[in-house]
C-alpha cells in the first residue's frame, strides 16, 4: 500500500509531523499517514482485545504489534526530532522504569510495553511529538511546554502521578483522560480518545 495523505477524518494539529504505522518485517506499510496519534488507542485495542473496528477511516486491525512493539515511520520533522526523542524523551521514561523509545533515520521504535494500554500509549505519543516542533528545546520542561497535551503540566507531576498510580496504569486496558479530574480515571469502552492527561489534584 502507498499511504495517503489526508486520508482519514482527522482535525487540524499545530505539529507538522506525519505518522505512519510500519511493519520492518514485512517492510510494508500498514496504515495511511496520519496527524492524530488518538487513532493509536484503536491499536491498543485489537492489540488487547481483539476488536476491529474503523474509526475515521482508521482500521486498527492492519497494524501489526507483537512481542517487539510497533514501528513509526515519520515525515515533516524539523532536524533536531531524533536527538530530542533520543536525549531527552528516552531517559525520562527510563527515570520513569519504562522501557525507552527510539529514533533511528526515519523510524520510531514504540517497545511492547506501550501499546498494552490506552494510557501508556497516549502518554509515549505526546512525549515523541515533543520533537515535531520548529523550536529545540533546551531541556525536558522546555520540551512540554511546546506540546498542547503536556503545556501545562510538568516532568515532575507526569512523574508523581505515574508513581501513585503505576499499578492501575499498567494494569487496565482502558484509562480515559479528564481534564477536571480529582481521582484516577475508571475504566470506560471509549475507544479513540481514551488518554493519559488527567490534571489538577490528582496529578499532585
Amino acid at each position: 500500500m502507498i499511504p495517503r495523505d489526508d486520508y482519514y477524518s482527522e482535525a487540524s494539529q499545530p505539529s507538522p509531523i506525519r505518522f505512519v504505522n510500519y511493519n520492518p518485517k514485512t517492510k510494508k506499510f500498514e496504515s495511511h499517514w496520519w496527524k492524530c496519534k488518538d487513532f493509536m488507542n484503536d491499536v491498543v485495542i485489537h492489540y488487547r482485545l481483539g476488536k476491529a473496528f474503523s474509526m475515521y477511516g482508521f482500521e486498527n486491525e492492519h497494524v501489526n504489534i507483537d512481542a517487539d512493539g510497533g514501528y513509526l515511520k515519520y515525515k515533516n520533522a524539523p532536524d533536531h526530532f531524533a536527538d530530542t526523542v533520543n536525549n531527552l524523551i528516552a531517559p525520562f521514561l527510563k527515570k520513569l522504569g519504562l522501557p525507552v523509545v527510539t529514533v533511528t533515520d526515519d523510524t520510531v521504535h514504540i517497545p511492547e510495553a506501550f501499546w498494552r494500554n490506552t494510557y501508556l500509549i497516549s502518554m509515549v505519543t505526546s512525549l515523541i511529538r515533543t520533537g515535531a516542533y520548529p523550536t529545540k528545546p533546551a531541556n525536558l520542561a522546555a520540551a512540554f511546554a511546546l506540546e498542547s497535551t503536556l503545556y501545562d503540566l510538568s516532568p515532575l507531576r507526569v512523574q508523581n502521578f505515574w508513581k501513585k498510580h503505576k499499578d492501575t496504569l499498567e494494569k487496565e486496558v482502558f484509562v480515559n483522560y479528564s481534564y477536571r479530574a480529582s481521582s484516577l480515571p475508571s475504566n470506560t469502552n471509549i475507544y479513540h480518545n481514551a488518554g493519559h492527561k488527567t490534571i489538577s489534584d490528582s496529578l499532585n
